[in-house]
């Protein structure tokens, strides 16, 4: 946590701090954080509905003496807020190779294809040769003759 320390004047503030706002602003930013270092894109939306959502979060970080004059000093703990964010950020950045991994899919390899791996493809050109008869065939070997020819060196 940081120390209560007074921005402005320097003095130490030692007052109590009671809420859960430092655990909101933790999971808020790590939630957005979460989404930018891992470039997922589920988790990029969610930050993205986060930072919809939450956008005016960035403010309470920040003393409220900043932006106005008040009377009195404010009685919101931007301490607390600021290290809930600083904390969710420093998670977000420990636990980035945590998680869902990014499958790759067959087609986002190089030269995934082949033809001979092609099932459907293999089964057309064996039912309908017809469609390939222009193209240049191999000879197909009698097996029968290479048998008879392998009995006549047995000989």
């Amino acid at each position: 946590m940081l120390p209560p320390v007074d921005i402005i004047t320097g003095q130490w503030n030692y007052n109590c701090i009671i809420g859960a706002s430092g655990l909101v602003y933790m999971l808020a930013f790590f939630i957005f954080f979460s989404g930018v270092f891992r470039w997922n894109m589920k988790l990029l939306t969610v930050s993205l509905v986060v930072a919809l959502y939450y956008g005016s979060l960035i403010w309470g970080i920040f003393p409220e003496e900043f932006f106005s004059q008040l009377q009195e000093p404010s009685k919101i703990s931007w301490q607390s807020h600021l290290a809930g964010s600083i904390t969710g950020i420093i998670l977000a950045v420990i636990f980035r190779k945590f998680g869902e991994k990014k499958r790759k899919f067959i087609w986002e390899y190089p030269n995934y294809y082949n033809e001979r791996d092609d099932k459907m493809w293999q089964e057309y050109i064996a039912n309908h040769p017809e469609d390939f008869e222009e193209l240049p065939q191999l000879r197909q070997e009698n097996i029968w003759e290479y048998l008879d020819e392998i009995r006549r060196k047995e000989k």
